[in-house]
């Protein structure tokens, strides 16, 4: 499943304009919440309020499903 679901979004990515998705730069938050689109799955609150421009969440936000917490991520350029 995660092979395919890869393929889709490389294959997205490049139709878009980017000629080697393969070497891109993405947030975390940004291929999860497209695998989520992809899989037709509801991304975690955290990566949909990163992705929709609110990081509020993202300062000490603990991964589903373990006890760790993720670092704040670096502005987008």
């Amino acid at each position: 499943m995660i092979n395919r679901l890869m393929t889709l979004l490389a294959a997205e990515l490049h139709a878009e304009g980017i000629p080697d998705p393969l070497t891109g730069s993405f947030t975390l938050a940004a291929i999860w919440d497209d695998l989520c689109r992809l899989s037709d799955e509801i991304p975690p609150k955290a990566v949909w309020q990163f992705c929709e421009g609110d990081r509020s969440l993202w300062k000490a936000a603990a991964l589903p499903g373990s006890h760790t917490t993720v670092a704040e991520p670096q502005p987008r350029s």
